[in-house]
């Protein structure tokens, strides 16, 4: 049964797996996981000392891992590429994801004096 229609005007039901799976995925990750790592990094750093960061950095790297996913099955799925508005949203958020972990893998020492500016903006 046709539910609704694609940007790219194909039908898409109810069965089609990759579409599932990309939503599934894309929702999981980063409506779950990051919320859990934005949490993890600001309220469990007072009573983690140091756990707190591989906690945090390993929620983060299962968000990517199923966001990954989720990309990966649409991509596949798709034979042509159209860019409407679902598309350049979720380009525009994957960029700024790759920015945040681009920004928490070059991170500063703590004495650093760019070590602020690094907290402020990630």
């Amino acid at each position: 049964a046709v539910v609704s229609t694609q940007s790219t005007g194909a039908p898409v039901g109810i069965s089609d797996s990759r579409i599932l799976l990309h939503a599934s995925a894309m929702i999981t990750g980063y409506g779950i996981f990051l919320v859990i790592g934005i949490y993890t990094s600001r309220y469990l750093r007072p009573i983690f000392d140091t756990a707190w960061y591989r906690i945090h950095t390993n929620i983060i790297m299962s968000m990517v891992l199923l966001v990954s996913v989720g990309i990966a099955a649409i991509f596949f799925r798709q034979r042509s590429v159209v860019i409407g508005v679902h598309e350049l949203i979720g380009f525009t958020i994957i960029g700024l994801t790759m920015l945040q972990i681009g920004l928490g893998a070059c991170r500063p020492q703590k004495k650093h004096p760019r070590r602020t500016a690094l907290n402020y903006t990630h």
